[in-house]
């Protein structure tokens, strides 16, 4: 009787969890003030906030509030299924400490123009840090509980190896525009009771969840080495480089800067014109596959001296794109359709523009053409092909028999 007790219980609170939530399981900043979110290893900003048991190096999570005042956060962290849902356990399945911590590390920015707080957020720490491997969502909360943040992350204990092969697409169509991996796993002294059943992959290009090929299981088995279906490879389109800005230094025009205009209260950057990338001849350029940095090399206050600036967007288009919009999206945005980085056309002079506020650092972007019921396609005006340089990332579950998570056994990252 109290066993069934006990069990009702757990089943209570795990529907209450569910009920409670008024976030997305996604990377999300519900409010305009809140800028340039970041989280990765600790001294690693151009990497993603995977932590790896057995390295046990932190995550480095940050932010700006553009209300400048000091404010009392807190933050959470819940265990996720590798469908990013609320996974079937209690906080204390998967949490040594206890979630709603206030957030302490907070400094003012340092003779900048737009003024702001800066926040900062080691994971794990003295007060909470996790048990089990897997995904994980961090939410920063306001005074009010209401969620301002939403933040991605991976726990992983690695346990297996990924073997990866490039091979042309074996659909003639796509030749020339993806990419294909041919993946298998080897669970080396892992001992899997159903490997076919209870492993899946999903794989990623440059850490964008929005396009990713998610929980495939492995077709058949020799020896050690788990073999997914060849004749249906992991197949991505190729995209082409990102755009790219670099606003490190605003003393001299840098990398895709037209012009710098200092004000006493603001500070305006133009860029360079661009033009509709489809149907062009592939280029190479140097570009951080998507993510951003934030860095300064004109201020000694590092993340508190670095300005905000207005840079300003411009892109050629003869024409209107009847019932879609363009946006600006990549890792500075969460790869979402905020508003704030949505183009207005400019028929006088035939150009899509937008301004949008930045942090100084460098950028890596692509234009989104956006239809009526927000589905976006990067390919219509970035264009894409087989050769671009992209990363991939290949994560590994596994759920055994009468768990109630998913733990992640195995993250590689593979060029292609």
């Amino acid at each position: 009787m109290v066993r069934i007790m006990v069990v009702f219980v757990l089943c209570l609170v795990g529907i209450s969890l569910q009920a409670q939530n008024d976030f997305y399981f996604e990377d999300y900043v519900y409010v305009e003030q809140i800028k340039s979110v970041k989280f990765h290893p600790v001294n690693d900003p151009p990497r993603y906030p995977v932590y790896k048991m057995g390295d046990n190096t932190p995550l480095h999570f940050s932010f700006d509030d553009l209300d400048a005042v000091d404010k009392r956060y807190s933050y959470s962290i819940y265990h996720c299924d590798m469908n990013w849902k609320l996974s079937d356990l209690v906080e204390s399945d998967y949490l040594q400490g206890f979630n709603g911590e206030e957030l302490t590390g907070s400094g003012h920015s340092v003779q900048t123009r737009i003024p702001y707080v800066h926040y900062d957020l080691i994971l794990p720490n003295e007060y909470i840090s996790w048990k089990l491997s897997g995904n994980y969502l961090l939410v920063i909360r306001d005074e009010d509980k209401n969620p301002v943040i939403t933040k991605r992350f991976l726990v992983v204990d690695p346990k297996v190896s990924v073997n990866a092969v490039f091979e042309r697409p074996k659909d003639v169509t796509t030749l020339y525009t993806h990419q294909s991996l041919v993946l298998s796993v080897e669970t080396n002294d892992l001992y899997i009771r159903d490997p076919l059943n209870e492993v899946k992959i999903s794989v990623l290009q440059n850490f964008r969840w929005m396009d990713g090929i998610f929980n495939v299981s492995p077709k058949f088995i020799a020896g050690s080495r788990l073999n997914f279906d060849v004749f249906t490879p992991f197949s991505f389109k190729g995209y082409k480089d990102f755009r790219s800005f670099d606003i490190r230094s605003l003393q001299y025009t840098n990398r895709n800067v037209y012009s710098i205009n200092i004000k006493p209260r603001r500070i305006d950057v133009l860029l360079e014109k661009t033009r509709n990338r489809n149907g062009a001849n592939y280029l190479t350029e140097l570009d951080a596959n998507g993510n951003f940095i934030i860095g300064t090399t004109g201020s000694m206050y590092g993340d508190r001296g670095a300005e905000y600036v207005n840079v300003g967007f411009t892109l050629e288009a003869l024409q209107p794109f009847e019932k879609h919009d363009v946006y600006i999206i990549g890792g500075f945005s969460d790869w979402q359709l905020y508003e704030n980085n949505k183009m207005r056309y400019d028929a006088e002079n035939a150009f899509y523009v937008a301004d949008v506020l930045f942090k100084q650092g460098f950028y890596d972007y692509y234009y989104a053409l956006v239809d009526q019921n927000g589905q976006y396609n990067l390919e219509a005006l970035e264009g894409s092909w087989h050769e671009t340089e992209n990363d991939y990332y290949v994560l590994v579950y596994i759920r055994e028999f009468g768990a109630y998570y998913d733990k992640l056994i195995g993250y590689f990252v593979i060029k292609s």
